[in-house]
């Protein structure tokens, strides 16, 4: 089965964030950069992982757990400009960035951004879903996220539902479930239609609640790789 596995980057040193990179080319897809963690980042560190990575980035520009960004908007901005110049995908919250949203769809046409949807503390409503993904449509993203909490099963199963709904609309998605529960989203989104999935080397580098490791969950996917008729959805 072939998974676009995503490595989450934390990491204050640029140097090491291009070992890591650089060391883990074989087993991941993707690299998701929080360049707001990152010292003495700068427009010129941004184009260069561009021109070696090009399509292989995700850009981030916010802290973990929504926290407002340290960067200073003018800095932040240039650093989303060089990315997008770049090839590079960025990550947009839906709403604690709203700014930079309109900032960006006001400048580029391509539309080639992610824009995404987190909430630590619960999974909304099947119709607060609704609403959300018909607010953010009007921002044209090339692919849309969600993120939510999961503080009970059916938490996960309706954010697995929402996915499917997402995907026969002929939308591009990543759909999460974070906490205990939500790792039942994180196999069965990956079987079953998410565009990528985020996946530390270990668990100590995590960016959300409940991410497994990619060892964790390449196990978990052999398995049921074994069991078609999981896979096909029966």
């Amino acid at each position: 089965m072939d998974v676009k596995y995503c490595l989450p980057i934390v990491e204050a040193s640029v140097a090491d964030t291009v070992a890591r990179i650089q060391r883990n080319l074989e087993e991941y897809a993707l690299f998701e950069l929080w360049l707001d963690y990152l010292e003495a980042v700068d427009t010129g560190f941004v184009s260069g992982l561009c021109e070696e990575y090009r399509e292989r980035l995700l850009f981030v520009t916010r802290r973990l757990d929504l926290r407002k960004s340290v960067l200073a908007k003018s800095l932040r901005r240039e650093l989303l400009a060089a990315a997008v110049s770049g090839g590079a995908l960025v990550d947009l919250d839906f709403r604690t960035q709203s700014d930079d949203v309109k900032w960006y769809c006001d400048l580029y046409e391509g539309r080639t951004f992610l824009l995404s949807y987190h909430n630590y503390e619960e999974t909304p409503s099947d119709e607060e879903l609704l609403v959300l993904i018909e607010q953010m449509q009007k921002y044209e993203p090339c692919m849309y996220k969600f993120s939510t909490y999961c503080g009970k099963p059916s938490d996960a199963v309706r954010l697995l539902h929402f996915m499917l709904a997402l995907k026969s609309a002929g939308l591009k998605c990543i759909v999460l479930g974070m906490g205990e529960y939500g790792k039942l989203m994180r196999v069965f989104g990956t079987l079953w239609g998410n565009e990528f999935v985020f996946a530390p080397e270990e668990r100590s580098g995590a960016s959300a609640l409940g991410q497994l490791t990619r060892r964790e969950l390449d196990s978990v996917l052999q398995v049921l790789a074994s069991k078609p008729s999981v896979i096909a959805g029966c």
